[in-house]
């Protein structure tokens, strides 16, 4: 079974939990802007490979690692 359908039936049946950063995410106001975010392949230092969330902080001017995706999990 492909991961999205696995994952679609999972949900169907509520067999999910919610993880805190999304969970901080939803409870956040409607007229809240997300700050924009790219994704991109990056090569550790040790040679791994990841998929990696960067977010713009536009009141700090700072950019932020959200999350890292390994290619190699299943």
């Amino acid at each position: 079974m492909q991961l999205f359908q696995k994952l679609k039936t999972l949900v169907f049946e509520e067999r999910y939990v919610i993880g805190q950063h999304a969970s901080e995410r939803l409870e956040e106001r409607l007229d809240a802007h997300p700050n924009p975010i790219i994704e991109v392949s990056q090569i550790l230092e040790d040679g791994t490979r990841v998929k990696a969330v960067w977010s713009y902080l536009g009141k700090s001017g700072f950019a932020k690692l959200v999350t890292v995706h390994y290619f190699d999990e299943e």
